[in-house]
């Protein structure tokens, strides 16, 4: 099978773009969900942890929504910073280790190649690629 004509990386075959934008919302919304799922069983912990039995009046009575909110956006904010950083780092491996050759498909091994490696004619190596069945009498390796 030849592959000649696949110039792109394995990794970004050619794909519709809906089906990427699918791709990324799926991806971002299932993410979004297990690191939710988590974030909450880590803070559930933390507060049982400290037994905290009025941390929902402390978070949202009138009072303390200021801080809520203040504490809401500095999240927001830090997730936007990590998300611009991380961005630029998958910017930056794209960009020095695209070019690799083990991101691309392999080129195709030449029966002369075959038949040197396991000390064999290039009639028996392309026999054996065109029987459907092999027998071997010993391990060729």
């Amino acid at each position: 099978m030849a592959h000649d004509d696949l110039d792109e990386n394995i990794i970004d075959g050619k794909q519709k773009k809906k089906f990427k934008i699918i791709e990324w919302f799926f991806s971002v919304f299932g993410w979004s969900l297990m690191l939710g799922y988590l974030i909450q069983i880590i803070v559930s912990l933390v507060v049982w942890g400290f037994s905290l039995t009025n941390f929902y009046d402390k978070l949202f009575m009138i009072g303390n929504l200021e801080n809520t909110i203040r504490i809401i956006l500095a999240t927001i904010l830090i997730s936007l910073i990590l998300f611009i950083v991380m961005y630029g780092w998958g910017k930056y491996n794209f960009k020095r280790f695209a070019h690799l050759r083990r991101r691309k498909f392999p080129e195709d091994i030449k029966p002369e190649e075959l038949a040197k490696y396991f000390n064999l004619s290039v009639e028996e190596i392309e026999k054996m690629q065109n029987d459907k069945k092999i027998e071997l009498e010993k391990t060729i390796i």
